[in-house]
């Protein structure tokens, strides 16, 4: 049992009559479009903050209506965006006289939906585009980055923004933007996808004899250092020291030395299917040795 659904076609009617039962003293409820707002109208000269996604992320977005973040939030159908009818409706009812700030996604669905919904809408408005997911860049799962990460602190910091009078050119100004720091993330991260994988350089030392490794990376070092090459020595260097702790580590270790290749012996188990941990197979001895 994942769901408790009476009908596929009432399920966001339901679950929003639900929702604004169990939160009526914060927020009221329109069913026809669907929008959330806060129960308290929004005050004058106030801009007014709109956002929305399908439903199936609670509490994105309507969770997230009320005082320091958003006026209204229009929820789709089950991971689908919401229509432009639902955008109207709502800015009409939270438009306090400063304006309206859509906030949307990077969806396909999201973006075309709200650009409607404000070509719609006859009074002034703007809409900013959160798209600072680093994770998703050039990935083949998705159109580009979604900006699912960054929408919620841009509701709370634009939020805050529109509550204490800043006006609709401002809080578009100061919307949230990880960008700046796109290129030092992706760095670290590149992908979530891609990080599965470990990338082996050509003469990297896998499986090979770790002394003439290393022997190898201070030869290389000294030669940068004698051609003034400052940094690459250093990288290098690190490198070396890495190395080493990780052959002290191996050498130390009496759980580890008990499996030494001069032994010939191995641990019970083995790897299974690159995930973690090991499968053990029960054997008549209780020592695994080299076949000759």
């Amino acid at each position: 049992m994942k769901k408790f659904i009476n009908n596929n076609d009432d399920f966001l009617k339901e679950s929003l009559t639900g929702f604004g039962k169990a939160h009526s003293d914060i927020i009221n409820v329109n069913l026809d479009p669907s929008f959330v707002s806060r129960k308290n109208k929004t005050k004058n000269g106030k801009v007014s903050l709109i956002s929305g996604g399908g439903s199936g992320h609670e509490p994105m977005h309507g969770g997230f209506v009320g005082h320091g973040m958003l006026d209204a939030a229009c929820p789709g159908f089950v991971f689908s965006a919401p229509t432009p009818d639902q955008m109207q409706a709502a800015a009409e009812h939270v438009d306090s006289g400063a304006g309206v700030l859509f906030i949307v996604k990077n969806y396909s669905g999201d973006i075309m939906n709200f650009q409607m919904g404000a070509e719609m809408y006859s009074g002034k408005n703007d809409s900013i585009v959160t798209n600072d997911d680093v994770a998703v860049e050039d990935s083949t799962f998705t159109t580009g980055r979604r900006g699912v990460a960054a929408t919620v602190l841009v509701e709370k910091i634009v939020g805050s923004l529109a509550e204490h009078g800043g006006s609709l050119e401002e809080c578009k100004k100061h919307k949230i933007d990880a960008k700046s720091v796109k290129k030092e993330i992706s760095d670290i991260l590149e992908s979530v996808y891609e990080k599965d994988y470990v990338k082996i350089s050509e003469g990297s030392n896998v499986g090979g004899n770790l002394k003439k490794h290393l022997k190898a990376l201070d030869k290389k070092m000294k030669e940068a250092a004698s051609n003034l090459e400052f940094e690459e020595a250093a990288k290098i260097r690190d490198e070396i020291r890495k190395l080493e702790s990780t052959e002290l580590e191996i050498t130390l270790n009496p759980k580890i030395r008990q499996y030494d290749v001069k032994n010939k012996l191995y641990p019970k188990g083995r790897s299974t299917m690159g995930m973690p941990g090991t499968k053990v197979t029960k054997k008549r001895d209780k020592k695994w040795k080299h076949g000759k």
